[in-house]
């Protein structure tokens, strides 16, 4: 909700002398400023705020809002403008006894402008349109976080940040969504549903991932006393007794900060209210498998069970983690689903909390998912939600992905992250108030509304420090002392000199340092699972440096490089034998290896020989597997002394199935082919390690036959791991 000051809750009440300031800003950078009421045609401002679709509640929802007003052009000042693309800053005030307090609704992209001669109809859409745009323009690195996905879609679309933490923002998502069709908003809002959050860009222009703030309203929760009819109705709280003036239960029912929290609407045009209050029982949450398949976790009971069925960052192995976070959020959620109408109230916005009493005096809890009306005209609220009875029935709801589809937004780069001079241009003006110390020096505090106590955006200025609120002092998010000492959630600079430097650990979050080229593109990043490259290769794992040991094969004669591999013909016997590769690699003590793959590189084989007959053309070797002895004790040599040898190999092998796929590794006639195994790294211990290259095929009963099945082939194997 947009903070008023205590005058301007009072007087809403009666008085609705709204005054109006629309500035425009053109694509060719020219400008309209302080367009007033005068020049709006009769009920020609509304906005259409919402942060979940129609009779349904949603998390992840987000919503492109618009404003819509209507231009009286009637002595042509308007025309010639190009509003298509045009942004407008719109503010809503209300003339209290001695002053205009002016309320920021934020700023709007025009798409669309029609004319009907003496007046101009414009519909303007939020920031949260920039994110309609493919994302395969992120060039973010996973795996990622819940929070870095957030930031990089921010950065990427020019959409400032407006919020430096969420629930469960530290989650990690491994790999990154497939899908070359997904936009920015999609994985916003996918973004959103983990985090138990709706997205709404706020009247500051910044993105913001939160929750309706129901917990002040509990707080201030009624002790029902029951009625007359029965003598054992009602709840009972013990008051204590003369004995013990201690003695006795304490019921808190809040304080009057909290009131600034919510809203009480009373004075209903109209009202379609639920006969029962919405009480989330129970989290469904649906898995992709792929192939269609899809495992489904619950936690809770029946009842009204809030459901998420697709959502690409959820995946294989997350379901139930995430079913279970979600739960600790929404489970015993209560509210009474209505649709209330009321005066219009510039300062409700969807994502409110509101107690809600009807013409009989009873009074309900109430979420705002949707606020739609402007000024000339009432304003409709809703809290939306299923009835009981179409979400038992309908099990599984698609993800909240869009709502408004937004058809023209032009591409805005953004050349400068730090929007300080926008908001210095259009920023609202402040109030002083200077409190005097027994030392007759003075703590100085400038803040947003003439009361301080009714303020939520509060300066603090002493000789000691500088701080800044946005909850009305309760806590200082941003400041800095007069030792230097500075205390932000969010940096941008052009250069920073630090002797030390740390990041995470604040709020539980693991921290991340992202490093990239002036192209946007990440070169490095260090986080808990390690130093990755641009190219995704891995300086340091989460347990230590990383390392990887290389080693090539030899031949069947102990050769390294290029050798005969599949079949080779023996002339002497008249008999075809196995070329085999072999791999021997040493894995010291204390190294934990992490992950291996054999890399296999084969080349045709021309042949030609006229003994025992005559023979031509080209052969690769076929079916070649990967082995690994059940132990090295019969490896050996043989030859003549002083001649040729090569290896007596006597060992008993089973072959690690599935490392060359299904069906083994066939080499190509024509050309040079590389082959990386899958990772055999569970089939390495520590001390030496042996591993055969073999085919799996019969030997062959010709000359030809085993030419023909004769290729020339090398392996290395990379062994990726740390010291532990």
């Amino acid at each position: 909700m947009i903070n008023t000051s205590a005058d301007y809750q009072t007087s809403i009440n009666d008085n609705r002398s709204f005054l109006v300031d629309l500035s425009i800003t053109f694509a060719d950078g020219s400008s309209i400023t302080s367009i007033d009421g005068s020049l709006l045609m009769s009920g020609g401002l509304r906005f259409d705020d919402a942060v979940s679709a129609p009779g349904k509640l949603e998390i992840g929802a987000a919503i492109i809002n618009q404003c819509t007003f209507i231009l009286n052009n009637g002595d042509e000042r308007f025309s010639g403008y190009e509003f298509m693309g045009a942004a407008v800053k719109v503010k809503v005030g209300l003339q209290l006894q001695n002053s205009v307090e002016w309320l920021n609704k934020g700023t709007f992209y025009i798409e669309s402008a029609k004319t009907t001669g003496i007046a101009i109809s414009i519909t303007a859409i939020d920031a949260m349109s920039k994110f309609d745009r493919s994302y395969m323009d992120s060039k973010l690195e996973y795996p990622a976080s819940l929070l870095e996905i957030y930031r990089d879609a921010c950065y990427v679309c020019g959409v400032q940040m407006g919020s430096a933490h969420f629930t469960n923002d530290n989650y990690t998502v491994q790999e990154r969504p497939s899908d070359d069709a997904l936009t920015f908003r999609e994985v916003i809002s996918y973004v959103a549903q983990i985090a138990c959050c709706f997205a709404r860009v706020n009247n500051e222009g910044a993105l913001e991932l939160k929750w309706y703030d129901i917990k002040f309203i509990e707080l201030e929760a009624d002790l029902w006393g029951g009625n007359f009819m029965k003598e054992e109705s009602g709840s009972l709280a013990f008051g204590g007794d003369f004995t013990d003036y201690n003695a006795g239960d304490e019921r808190y029912g809040g304080d009057f900060t909290a009131q600034h929290s919510y809203h009480h609407f009373y004075q209903l045009l109209n009202q379609n209210i639920a006969t029962d209050d919405i009480v989330v029982t129970g989290v469904r949450v649906s898995e992709s498998q792929g192939a269609g398949e899809n495992i489904v976790y619950s936690v809770g009971t029946e009842g009204y069970v809030v459901s998420i069925e697709k959502n690409a960052l959820i995946q294989s192995g997350d379901g139930e983690v995430i079913a279970n976070m979600l739960a600790t959020e929404l489970i015993g959620f209560k509210f009474r689903p209505l649709t209330v109408g009321i005066q219009y109230d510039p300062s409700i916005e969807a994502g409110d909390c509101a107690y809600v009493s009807d013409r009989k005096g009873n009074s309900y809890r109430a979420i705002i998912s949707s606020a739609s009306g402007g000024i000339g005209t009432s304003q409709t609220i809703r809290a939306d939600a299923e009835t009981p009875v179409e979400n038992t029935s309908q099990r599984y709801t698609e993800a909240a992905k869009t709502y408004v589809e937004a058809r023209l937004v032009a591409k805005q780069e953004t050349a400068n992250y730090n929007k300080l001079n926008d908001i210095l241009t259009n920023g609202l003006g402040y109030y002083a108030t200077y409190e005097e110390q027994a030392d007759g020096s003075k703590v100085k505090y400038i803040h947003d509304k003439p009361n301080l106590a009714e303020s939520a955006v509060i300066y603090k200025q002493t000789i000691d420090a500088y701080a800044v609120s946005t909850d009305g002092g309760q806590t200082w998010n941003f400041g800095y002392t007069k030792d230097g000492n500075i205390i932000a959630q969010t940096l941008s600079a052009i250069g920073i000199n630090a002797d030390w430097l740390m990041v995470g650990g604040y709020n539980d979050a693991d921290g991340v340092i992202t490093v990239k080229n002036a192209a946007g593109d990440t070169f490095i990043r260090i986080g808990k699972d390690g130093i990755t490259m641009t190219n995704g290769a891995k300086l340091m794992g989460g347990n230590g440096v990383l390392s990887n040991m290389q080693v090539d094969s030899v031949n069947y004669k102990g050769a390294t490089g290029f050798g005969f591999c599949g079949y080779a013909y023996d002339v002497g016997n008249g008999a075809a034998e196995k070329a085999s590769l072999y791999l021997w690699v040493h894995i010291p003590t204390g190294f934990v290896v992490q992950e291996a793959y054999v890399t296999l590189y084969h080349a045709p084989f021309a042949y030609a020989a006229t003994y025992p007959s005559s023979i031509s053309g080209i052969g690769c070797a076929r079916n070649l597997r990967l082995y690994k002895p059940d132990s090295i004790n019969s490896y050996s040599w043989a030859g003549y002394y002083g001649s040729e040898y090569y290896i007596a190999d006597n060992n008993s092998y089973l072959e690690l199935e599935g490392a060359f796929g299904e069906n083994g590794f066939t080499g190509d006639t024509e050309a040079l082919i590389t082959k990386v195994s899958a990772n055999i790294g569970d089939n390495l211990g520590s001390g030496l390690n042996l591993l055969k290259i073999d085919t799996a095929d019969d030997p062959p009963t010709t000359f030809k036959s085993a030419a023909e099945q004769c290729g020339v082939a090398k392996a290395t194997i990379n062994v990726i791991g740390y010291m532990s």
